[in-house]
């Protein structure tokens, strides 16, 4: 599944990522590519981040051949990446991400009065919630 995808950077899921092999390989295959900049394999979470140079290979083709390394159809990856976004727009999602930022404000809050470590856990909640907000909202955040 694509897990992210930025001029330039990709990053990619797979349980097949975990096998010490099939990680190694893909690296060396990737790292091969003419315009493939740097390849990264955690093999204990199955993620493959690539870094690229768009001018020389195009994602596409990075996609392509990334897909036949992990032996996945390219579609399943592309619908992975649609399946996650789609979940991240439901109105229960938005509602979560909300009620979240609110509780996480109010723990922030009332642990500045008790612990500072437990005040600055609920701040980075809080913000990695607002970034899930962002995401959510990035097509109505800046008009």
């Amino acid at each position: 599944m694509i897990a992210s995808m930025t001029q330039g950077r990709l990053r990619l899921r797979s349980g097949a990522l975990k096998v010490e092999e099939i990680a190694r390989e893909a690296r060396e295959r990737l790292l091969d590519l003419k315009g493939v900049v740097e390849v990264q394999v955690n093999q204990r979470v199955g993620s493959l981040l690539v870094f690229y140079d768009k001018a020389r290979i195009g994602a596409e083709a990075l996609l392509r051949r990334a897909a036949e390394l992990l032996h996945v159809d390219l579609e399943r990856l592309r619908a992975g990446a649609a399946r996650a976004d789609k979940a991240l727009r439901t109105p229960q999602a938005r509602r979560a991400v909300k009620a979240g930022m609110a509780g996480a404000l109010i723990l922030a809050v009332g642990a500045l009065a008790v612990s500072g470590k437990a005040h600055a856990g609920a701040g980075v909640l809080f913000l990695a919630l607002g970034g899930v907000h962002m995401v959510q909202n990035r097509r109505t955040l800046l008009r």
